[in-house]
This record gives structure tokens, sequence and C-alpha cells, in this order.
């Protein structure tokens, strides 16, 4: 009896972070983060709940790693190029504006009120998809630990268009793809 309880608990805490993603303001771990006072921004894609690869490291000397996942290698961009990314992340999308717990509460009440409003045309309903990933940032630009983790950002930016922080860490997450893109090209 007590066993099945548990897995009832275990298999409602993850039905809640399929549905509503996760932010946490503690620092996420990885065995092999490079995370450090020297790194601009670090971004991942995950289907697990740990980091095993940062996917795309960004240095403050304008050094670039990437995950085998996408090319491997490392990589230099110029001073330019990475002054440009960082006023972009931190000045134009203010990335360490963003509060996790305050997003997950503004994402639960747009999705509550998307539920309650009455509409003429068939209302489609959604879950996240298991394949949908959860993304983590992290930084230490000036000094300020900072790391974010959120589960199905893109579906959510997609569904939830008039939550600024979702499309904020999209246009991030996309910034960071385009750099992949140039460095790797074809």
């Amino acid at each position: 009896m007590m066993r099945d309880m548990n897995r009832v608990g275990r298999l409602t805490l993850l039905i809640a972070v399929m549905l509503f993603g996760t932010a946490s303001n503690e620092t996420l771990e990885s065995e092999n983060s490079p995370m450090g006072t020297d790194v601009l921004i670090e971004w991942t894609k995950t289907q697990d709940t740990a980091i095993e690869e940062a996917d795309v490291v960004v240095y403050e000397d304008g050094k670039v790693v990437l995950s085998e996942r996408l090319g491997g290698g490392q990589y230099q961009i110029n001073t330019k190029q990475r002054d440009e990314l960082r006023a972009f992340v931190f000045q134009e999308q203010r990335l360490a504006d963003i509060d996790e717990q305050a997003l997950n509460r503004e994402r639960a009440d747009a999705a509550a009120k998307k539920r309650a409003q009455p509409s003429s045309e068939a209302m489609v309903l959604t879950i996240p998809q298991m394949d949908s990933g959860t993304t983590f940032i992290r930084s230490s630009t000036g000094g300020q630990p900072y790391s974010l983790r959120y589960h199905d950002l893109v579906g959510d930016a997609q569904a939830f268009p008039g939550i600024e922080d979702l499309q904020r860490l999209r246009r991030i997450e996309l910034k960071l793809l385009e750099l992949v893109d140039t460095l790797t090209g074809p």
C-alpha cells in the first residue's frame, strides 16, 4: 500500500513537471559543466532532469564549445560577435530579470484562463510532448550566477505568445542556435 502511494506521488510530480515546467533558482549541477566566472552563457536542451554536457558554452574570451550532439568542437568568435551576443542576451532580452517562479505562475495562470474562456471554436487540448525537452540556461556575467530550467519552452512560447518572459527565453535560445549554425556552417 505504501509503495503504491509513493508511486502515485512520483507520478503526480512527473505530471506536474510535464504540464507546468520547472523552474528553480538553485544552481544546476553537472559534472561536465565548465560553469565558472569566465563563462558568458551556457545553454542545454535535454530530455533528462540532469545536465550531462552543456550543448553550447560561450566564454568571456570568445571561445565557444559545442557538445557532440551539436557537432562537437571548439570555436572562436571575435570580440564584436561576443559583445553583440552579450548585449542581446543581457540588455535586449534581460535574461537576469527573468524570475523562474514568477514565469511558471504566469504560465499556469494563462493556461487556466485559456481553459476557462468560452469559445465557439472547437478547443484542442494539448499536453506537453514527452520529447519536448527541458531548457537549461546558466550565466555568471557580472559575478552574479544565474540559472534557469524550463520544460517545453518551444511549446509554451507558441501556446502563450502574450507571456513576454517566455518569448525572451525563446529568442535567446534561437540566438544561440543561430550561433551554432554560423559556427558549424555548411
